[in-house]
């Protein structure tokens, strides 16, 4: 199973760079805004995270970010380098501050089957199926 993983991270390595090579060869690179993200592996738990890759113009906002991100924060981080108001009804933070400024004790949306409870970290753990 892990040379399955390996070759899978490798084959969108490659893409990946054929897309980066295609907007450089195109000039559109420093237009573009690139977000690389992923799902969970087959074997997850729900402590582990996932990478968010946002890839802005110009080498802007670059950084790593320490607290947990979701996916519902792609849209708002977007529209807030564009300089878009980000809507009343979207639930997601924009992450261009780094940590500043973000709500660190929203919840964090999963979905299981069976009993789960918060750990003292504050993650979701599922403790019956």
């Amino acid at each position: 199973m892990v040379d399955f993983y390996d070759d899978a991270i490798r084959h969108f390595d490659k893409l990946l760079e054929n897309v980066y090579d295609h907007l450089v060869q195109r000039q559109v690179m420093e237009n573009t805004i690139i977000v690389v993200s992923s799902d969970h592996g087959i074997q997850y738990t729900f402590s582990d995270r996932l990478p968010l890759i946002f890839r802005f113009p110009n080498q802007q906002y670059y950084g790593r970010l320490i607290h947990n991100t979701q996916r519902m924060d792609i849209a708002p981080t977007i529209l807030d380098y564009l300089q878009v108001k980000i809507p009343n009804w979207m639930e997601g933070q924009s992450h261009l501050n780094g940590d500043q400024g973000l709500e660190m004790t929203r919840s964090i949306y999963s979905g299981t089957v069976g009993k789960v409870e918060v750990t003292e970290k504050g993650w979701f753990e599922a403790t019956e199926l």
